[in-house]
């Protein structure tokens, strides 16, 4: 089975188990299995900005959780609360920040 990472560039990398949540603060009650707080002293991420998880088939996915400043993906905003698909190499921007689907 292939092994998904999200390395984000605070250095940050978390290998996706199951659902996930990144933001300034994120929610902790909302049932993910991965909480990843980003620091962000000029407030440009929300704090729950996007969701990540896998399929059934095992294949990554993100979504804007209707963060204020969106999410994109190789440049293109991604629609709110809609799941999008993501391929190693996509690359994640959401505020001033970046994160990078990897396998392994």
């Amino acid at each position: 089975m292939t092994q998904w990472t999200l390395a984000f560039s605070d250095g940050q990398r978390v290998v996706i188990s199951g659902t996930g949540v990144v933001g300034r603060n994120p929610r902790t009650d909302e049932g993910y299995q991965h909480t990843i707080t980003i620091a962000d002293a000029e407030r440009l991420l929300s704090r729950s900005h996007f969701a990540f998880g896998l399929t059934p088939e095992n294949s990554p996915w993100i979504s804007d959780l209707e963060s204020a400043n969106g999410t994109y993906l190789d440049n293109t905003p991604l629609p709110p609360s809609v799941r999008t698909a993501i391929a190693p190499g996509n690359l994640i921007r959401f505020g001033d920040h970046t994160a990078r689907i990897l396998i392994g």
